[in-house]
Formats: structure tokens, sequence, C-alpha cells
């Protein structure tokens, strides 16, 4: 059985404190006696290290709430406990162990999520590999950047995945929802964004994915330099160039090029609403994500009307509500984050 790391809180506040440049002489004494123990602590350190580099926390060139940052990274680590699940693979099983889990505390101001980070480890004595989770829940948008130097922009509901080998023997990275990102161009090391059952290939460039799972198709962006797409098992390919859309359609496989980029790629980011003839039902996903909010529609006839506004970032959820039950012609109760609508 693994052991556990005595006095895990304790080395938990050193080992932030030094990441943070933060830590008196004698603690970071303490500190370097206690890596030396064992090769165990030193792996320890060495993992929370890794998300915190990964998570660009205290790069000077991004703006973010530190104090904030640093107690929800604090929070995560001292409170999510540990946890296995066994996933079976053709030839062997794998144990999934969550080992830790931290906040994403490079994060602006105006913007929340969070890491987790997984252990992947093999049944043998073979070295497994630590896989890094950033969640950026409703009502937020999270700005990360990578080990790489990529830049990542995610929507709220949205989350994305990368292991510790991501900028070294890879650029994978595994999206659900919205994210817009600015990748660092490099070669050697292309940049691929699995979604679902498409890969988004890149070299270096500027491009936004919309990939929300209750969705039927996945549709990409690009303002800069060059993104192949290519549906999983399928010979479907396509190649983007500067200004265009690619819409991935999941049940055929198929994928078409259009001109002109989808009207809601980049508004989501100045904080905007955009619905351009989206059913209601839609349109409330897209709510209960930009407030975090609760819609449940009691109306069978309205889930399938279509609405089209424009709503700026200072705009109340109940005010977008308002303007919208005019045209549509129905009620709304509102209790704590609960919507009724009739």
């Amino acid at each position: 059985m693994r052991k556990e790391i005595q006095n895990k809180e304790y080395w938990d506040t050193l080992i932030i404190d030094r990441l943070s440049d933060n830590i008196s002489e004698e603690d970071n004494r303490k500190l370097d006696a206690w890596l030396d123990e064992s090769a165990k602590h030193l792996s320890y350190f060495n993992q929370m290290k890794d998300l915190w580099d990964s998570s660009a926390v205290g790069d000077p060139e991004l703006l973010f709430d530190y104090e904030r940052g640093y107690s929800l990274f604090m929070k995560r680590v001292r409170g999510e406990k540990e946890s296995t699940l066994v996933v079976e693979t053709k030839n062997k099983q794998i144990l999934w162990r969550r080992i830790i889990a931290v906040a994403a505390v490079l994060i602006p101001v105006f913007v929340l999520g969070y890491y987790t980070s997984l252990y992947f480890e093999k049944p043998s004595d073979t070295v497994g590999f630590l896989q890094s989770e950033v969640v950026c829940p409703n009502g937020s948008k999270t700005q990360l950047r990578l080990a790489d130097g990529t830049v990542v922009w995610l929507n709220s509901g949205s989350r994305l995945l990368y292991n510790d080998k991501f900028g070294k023997e890879n650029r994978n990275l595994e999206l659900v929802g919205e994210a817009y990102l600015d990748v660092r161009r490099n070669e050697q090391i292309p940049l691929v964004v699995k979604v679902g059952g498409l890969d988004i290939k890149v070299l270096g460039t500027k491009f936004n994915v919309n990939a929300y799972p209750e969705k039927s198709e996945v549709k990409v962006s690009l303002l800069e330099g060059s993104v192949s797409m290519h549906a999983g098992n399928s010979p479907e390919s396509a190649i983007l160039k500067p200004m265009e859309t690619g819409v991935y359609q999941a049940g055929s496989n198929q994928i078409t090029v259009h001109p002109g980029l989808d009207s809601n790629a980049l508004v989501w980011m100045k904080n905007q609403l955009l619905f351009t003839g989206e059913a209601f039902e839609e349109i409330a996903r897209m709510l209960e994500r930009r407030f975090d909010v609760k819609i449940n529609i009691h109306n069978d006839a309205l889930r399938k009307r279509r609405f089209g506004g424009d709503f700026g970032e200072e705009e109340s959820i109940d005010k977008v509500l308002k303007i919208m039950a005019v045209n549509g012609k129905f009620t709304y109760t509102m209790k704590n984050n609960v919507i009724e609508i009739y």
C-alpha cells in the first residue's frame, strides 16, 4: 500500500511558499532537508512545481489576482481526497490515481478556474505520467499560458486536458467546450487539439474552437496561420486559411469550409452575447454557462422558437430575459440561481 505523506498540509504550505518566492530562510532549510529525506518527497515537490509552472503562475506578462489564486491553490491542495478509477484497455488495466488538485492560479482578475492533476500508474512498477485538467466553471472565463508558450482562453463550462510531457515530447490537448488559442510556433512538434472525433493540427496560429458536448457540430474559426482538420479514422480532412471557418458534423463525420468567421467566435471573449437565430433551448444553455444559472423550460413550443439579439457585457440575466420575454411571449420566475420559464 502506498504510504501517505506525513504532515502533508504543512509541507504543501512550504512548497507553495517556495514556488511563489515567499519562503523564509528557516522554512527554506526545512524544506531542503525534507526533500533530501526521500525520493518520494522530491517527486511530490516536482509534481506540484510542474503544475505551477505549466499554469504560468507568477508570469509578469499576465495580470492576475495573486492572493485569490494562492488561496484557491491552497484550498484545492488541502481539500482534495485521493480517489481511484480502473479503466480497461486492450491489453491491461491502468489505475488512475488522483494525487493532487490545485487551483489555476494564473488567472486574470475577472477569471476563475482550477486544475486537477491525475497520476496515471500501471499496476507494475513502471513510471507513470501526470495528467492535468483545467476546468472553467459556468459564469467565468480562464486564461492560461502552457509550458510551450501557447496562450489559451477558455470559455465558461469548458475543460482542457494535457499531460506532463506537453511541450517536451508532445503538444497534445483535449478540449471540451470552447477555447481561443494563440499557438507558439514549433515545426518539430505540431500542436494537436482533440475534440471528440476531430483532430485539429497546427504549427503556430490563432484560432477559436467551439465544441460544447450538447452540440452535434464543432466549429473552428481561423484568424491567422494555417489549420488542418482531420475527422478521426475517416479520410475526411480540410485545411483552413485565415478568415475561414471549418464545421465538423459528428453524425456524418463530414467537414465543410465556409468563408468568414463564425459570428460567435470571438464575442464571448468580450463578455458579449450574440444570438443569430438559434433555438431557445440552445440559447438557454448559453445563458446557463454565461451566468451560472439553471434554466428549466416548461413551454415545449418555446424550445424550438428562434431568437436574435446582441447583449453587452453589462447586461444581467434578468435584463436579457425581460427583453426576450416580450418578443417570445413567455413568462419566467427567478429564485436564487434557478430560472423557471413558462
